[in-house]
């Protein structure tokens, strides 16, 4: 805090009601000697003699806290714009996700609000979305949870005002989950305001560093990672998805897949993690390329799925220059007469989500057995939510693993459709000899068709041309009279590892699994 002698007493005071530990830290403060005035309360004050920036007092408050054993550290303005009582708020999300920072947003409905803060937060949020790709809101707000080993890890080099952006973008960059959390604010009226901000100086220091934080943004250069949580794994952000969008609008398919090419070598040159997991697929099926072939392949397959990213785009907004030439329909013919539904196993081959188009003139409703994406823009960008009324989503982690949903969607006649390959839980596996090795594969679409007594169509898809895509029903997979269920299970995902694998002896740079599914260690097995 800075010069705010008339409110400093009330805020901190109100702050240990509600939390035990207190720590003031006073940036070369002039109206009054503070350490005097907290005397009587037992709250330690640490004094910079000369003002350095809010920056460096909020460093010097977080080692103060890490030196004292603390974890977390809450920042709260001394000038009484935030109330204390709304650390209750931050309380249940610092200890559902201690490497959060967490973020007071400020409710601005109320009297005296400036016009400036409206417009100042606004513009700072615009500047954080285009430095991270995440929607960070209130990005301006000093009421703010901090982990503190993290940000005394973090290399920000902002120590005023601007340090409070800077964290922000890279805590995004590091991994961090940025939250936030409703919070009351008052503003007095102008005549009563009293702030350290200067407008000229200090928004000349933030444009500053949000040029340089743009700047970094868009090197190929990687950042260090301080927290990986299972939703982050996901690639792709906001920005990243409205570039190749723009793409599609103005220039085509074409122009789009032309971005790919720079975007791809990125992944391929300094994503070490997504690298390794494609080669665990590729060194199986190119066993006697070299490194740096493999690499070379790394790079082609990335540029595979990113075309198949854009198409999907591209069908799902309406056009029309795709063509998906079925092959093998035919065997599903009576699996489409019958009253009660049956399983469509796909894989991650080629553009699974939009070959979904050729199952139209079944005229019936096609469930998916997936986890809903965590990450919500991909869903409302790329996934299949604008097709409700024939594609539906069972979400595995729901009542009995969505058991009951799908033996109801069964009965009633429609399709089920299980990802055969691999999933995303540590859920039951089975062993089955695939590309020269033994695989874990998934076991819930077996299991699903021996409870029901009801067959298994094995569909395929793969691009095959700039506009062109090859779907095809590649078996029907069904129990036999008497087959116990491990039996099933067993025999079935041994055939369709072995359907799988002859779709890729055709198309080896259509398979997405990015998952080392022959490492046994990591998964279980029913064998």
């Amino acid at each position: 805090m800075h010069n705010n002698a008339g409110t400093i007493r009330a805020v901190a005071l109100g702050c240990r009601e509600i939390v035990p530990q207190v720590l003031i830290v006073d940036d070369g403060s002039r109206d009054a000697d503070l350490r005097a005035l907290m005397a009587d309360t037992g709250i330690p004050v640490i004094r910079h003699e000369v003002n350095r920036g809010k920056g460096e007092a909020l460093l010097t408050a977080a080692r103060a806290v890490s030196e004292r054993g603390g974890t977390t550290m809450i920042a709260i303005d001394g000038d009484g714009q935030h109330y204390p009582r709304d650390l209750c708020a931050f309380l249940p999300v610092i200890a559902e996700d201690p490497d959060a920072i967490v973020i007071g947003e400020r409710d601005m409905s109320g009297p005296n609000v400036p016009g400036s803060s409206r417009f100042g937060r606004k513009f700072s949020d615009f500047w954080l979305r285009l430095e991270t790709g995440m929607p960070i809101r209130d990005t301006q707000s000093g009421f703010r949870a901090y982990p503190v080993r993290h940000i005394l890890a973090l290399a920000c080099a902002g120590r005023k005002y601007d340090f409070e952006v800077e964290v922000l973008a890279r805590a995004a960059w590091a991994g961090l989950p940025i939250r936030n959390v409703p919070i009351d604010v008052w503003y007095p009226p102008a005549a009563e305001r009293i702030s350290s901000f200067r407008p000229f100086m200090d928004n000349l220091w933030l444009t500053h560093r949000h040029v340089l934080l743009v700047t970094r943004r868009f090197l190929p250069l990687p950042h260090r990672k301080l927290v990986t949580h299972p939703d982050q794994k996901k690639r792709g952000t906001a920005l990243g998805f409205w570039f190749f969008i723009m793409a599609v609008r103005f220039t085509g398919l074409r122009g789009a897949y032309g971005l790919l090419f720079i975007v791809c070598s990125w992944y391929a040159l300094f994503d070490s993690a997504i690298v390794q997991s494609a080669l665990a697929y590729l060194k199986r099926r190119f066993p006697t390329h070299g490194p740096l072939r493999q690499r070379w392949n790394v790079y082609r397959l990335f540029i595979a799925q990113g075309r198949c990213l854009i198409d999907r785009y591209y069908l799902i907004h309406g056009g029309d220059q795709l063509r998906f030439h079925k092959r093998n329909f035919d065997q599903i013919t009576p699996l489409l007469q019958c009253e009660r539904g049956f399983l469509l196993l796909t894989a991650h081959v080629g553009n699974w989500q939009s070959a979904m188009v050729s199952l139209e003139g079944w005229k019936k409703t096609v469930h998916l057995l997936m986890r809903p994406d965590p990450h919500e823009m991909r869903t409302q960008k790329l996934g299949l939510h604008q097709h409700a009324d024939r594609v539906r989503i069972i979400n595995p982690a729901g009542y009995l693993g969505g058991v009951l949903d799908v033996m109801n969607a069964l009965d009633a006649g429609d399709i089920v459709s299980v990802m055969g390959d691999r999933d995303y839980e540590n859920s039951r596996k089975v062993a089955v000899g695939f590309m020269g090795g033994v695989a874990q594969f998934p076991c819930s679409g077996f299991v699903f068709a021996h409870a029901a007594r009801r067959p298994i169509a094995v569909l395929f898809s793969a691009k095959t041309g700039p506009y062109d895509y090859d779907v095809q029903i590649a078996g029907i997979i069904a129990s036999h009279p008497g087959e116990t269920k491990a039996a099933f299970i067993r025999r079935g995902a041994q055939e369709y590892a072995a359907l799988l694998e002859n779709y890729l002896q055709h198309h080896p740079l259509q398979c997405f699994l990015f998952q080392d599914i022959w490492k046994s260690s990591a998964t279980k097995s029913n064998a």
